[in-house]
């Protein structure tokens, strides 16, 4: 489990004396056990706090968008933090090739027909307007 795993990498980090990683991992693992308390006070799964590490990362992406430059090089090294726990993206040749073997497995691919099923299969693996373009572009293709 992802909330086990930042468990144990702070108390790594508490003993290392690293205390700005061990402060950030504290408060992520937080806001990912929150959610399963809040939720019926059960344990968060995986895709929950997939989902507030994403939300991590887009807030320190933002700040490296328009933050200051004192905000910047933390927000850099929260964001590698942060990517260790995110499972690893698809390449273009890989998505494209996810997407031609779903469309070929649909009796009637449309966007949000292989759209769904990739996430199902690939979730967290893509960015989604990506593959939200090459899914347009090859069902055009195969209509042509």
């Amino acid at each position: 489990m992802i909330a086990a795993t930042i468990k144990k990498q702070q108390l790594e980090c508490l003993k290392a004396g690293q205390k700005d990683k061990c402060t950030f991992l504290s408060t992520l693992y937080s806001e990912i056990v929150m959610i399963g308390k809040n939720g019926g006070n059960r344990e968060t799964t995986d895709q929950e706090a997939l989902a507030v590490i994403r939300k991590f990362k887009k807030n320190a992406d933002e700040i490296l968008r328009v933050g200051n430059p004192a905000q910047k090089d933390a927000a850099v090294q929260e964001i590698e933090w942060l990517n260790s726990y995110l499972p690893s993206q698809m390449t273009e040749t890989e998505l494209r090739e996810a997407i031609i073997g779903i469309a070929k497995t649909l009796q009637n691919p449309n966007v949000g027909a292989v759209m769904k099923e990739l996430k199902t299969k690939h979730e967290g693996q893509f960015d989604g307007k990506t593959a939200s373009g090459l899914v347009k572009m090859l069902l055009e293709q195969k209509q042509a």
